[in-house]
Formats: structure tokens, C-alpha cells, sequence
């Protein structure tokens, strides 16, 4: 009695675990799709928007989650301290998706990739594209909810002219910018940036820094062309 016991313990452990491992069907994978896509939609409508709760309400608050953001490694909680100031500072964005794809890994992982291109309006009147720009998005089911667990975002941004520049003089605006800029956007996290003349424009090192700790950096290169 015991013997058979124990093989009908084995029998319904073996039918768990190939039931957990059996291959997702396409009808699933396209459900899983679809709701992963909806998600997707509402976090590239939070952006364009620059509604930052509805652009990461998906995203996980948990120290596991990871961001890498053009080479610098954010901790959810960096990315709270880095873009709620940077979203405030914008007007609205615009997302143009080139492609996307969605890989369904199993019933609880999807990997989202797109090539895309972003234009960012800013309150003061300027604007920068993104293009190229690539997002990798992991989503993980949790508690019955698809959640963003590790992103990548990673582009070439410019700037570009604003319907709000026209008309103005973009060569004596650059000049403006020569010099080193301290401005404090959120409670102990500033933005440093250094300009100083490359050519015909400006070459500049900026970088954010909250509690003492450098969370984002980059060099920009900025220049008029009177062609467009």
C-alpha cells in the first residue's frame, strides 16, 4: 500500500511539472499578446502625454527591477528621482513606432523589442528627436498583472526646431548656453551642465546627480542647420 502510494505522489508531481512546462499554444500566445500589447499602448500614452504615473504604472517597485538607459543602470527608485523632474519639464511627446515584436517565452514572460523614434516638446520651447531609438521591455505576470521587470532604452537624441522657435536666432540662442549650469529639479537632485563652443555649436557635458550620487550622464553636441 505504501508503494503505490508513494508512485501515485511521483505520478501527480511528473503531471505538475509537465503541465507547467507544456508549450504555449498560438492561440495563448496571441492572447498573451494582446494583453501585453495593451499595456504597452498605455505606457507610450503615459509619455506622450508626460503623465509619468500612467507611463510607469506598469513598471515594478521592487529592487529587482532594472532600467538601462543609454549605458547608465537605474534602480527603480533612480528612475522615480531622474524622471518625474524630467517629465515635468515636458510639454508632450511623440512616439512614432517603426517596428515592434512580441515573444512569448512561456505563460508568465513576454519580450517586447521596437525601433521607434521620439519627439520630446519642452515647456520652454525647444524640442529634441530620439531617432534611432530601440526599447526592450520584459514583462513578467504578476498577482494577474503584466509588469514591466527590466527595460533597455537606448538612442541617438538631437535637437530640433520647435513651431515655438520660428523666427528667432538660433546662433545667439546657443551662445546663451556657453558656461557651467546648476539647477536643483527635484528635492536634493540637480542637473549640471557645461557648455563651451565645438565649431559652428556647442559641445556640452551634462549629467544628474541626487543625494551625491551620480545616476545619469551623457555629452551632447549642439548645432543650427538653417536648411531646415
Amino acid at each position: 500500500m505504501k508503494t503505490k502510494l508513494i508512485i501515485l505522489v511521483l505520478l501527480i508531481v511528473c503531471f505538475s511539472c509537465g503541465t507547467n512546462n507544456k508549450p504555449v499554444s498560438d492561440a495563448q500566445k496571441e492572447k498573451i499578446k494582446g494583453q501585453v500589447k495593451e499595456v504597452v499602448n498605455t505606457i507610450f500614452k503615459g509619455a506622450e502625454e508626460a503623465n509619468f504615473e500612467m507611463a510607469t504604472e506598469p513598471w515594478l517597485d521592487s529592487p529587482d527591477f532594472v532600467l538601462i538607459n543609454n549605458g547608465m543602470t537605474l534602480s527603480y527608485k533612480e528612475v522615480v528621482d531622474a524622471f518625474i523632474p524630467l517629465f515635468g519639464t515636458l510639454l508632450n511627446q511623440k512616439i512614432t513606432i517603426v517596428d515592434e515584436e512580441y515573444a512569448v517565452l512561456d505563460k508568465s514572460t513576454v519580450l517586447y523589442t521596437t525601433n521607434c523614434k521620439s519627439l520630446m516638446n519642452f515647456k520652454d520651447g525647444h524640442s529634441t528627436l530620439a531617432d534611432p531609438e530601440a526599447m526592450q521591455f520584459t514583462f513578467k505576470k504578476i498577482n494577474n498583472e503584466w509588469k514591466v521587470i527590466y527595460a533597455v532604452d537606448s538612442y541617438v537624441e538631437k535637437c530640433v526646431p520647435s513651431e515655438s522657435s520660428k523666427g528667432l536666432n538660433q546662433v545667439e540662442l546657443f551662445k546663451q548656453m556657453i558656461g557651467t549650469w546648476k539647477a536643483e529639479i527635484a528635492r536634493d537632485t540637480f542637473y549640471l551642465a557645461q557648455y563651451k563652443p565645438f565649431g559652428n555649436g556647442l559641445e556640452g557635458n551634462i549629467k544628474i546627480v541626487t543625494g551625491g550620487k551620480k545616476i545619469m550622464e551623457g555629452k551632447v553636441l549642439l548645432g543650427y542647420d538653417k536648411k531646415k
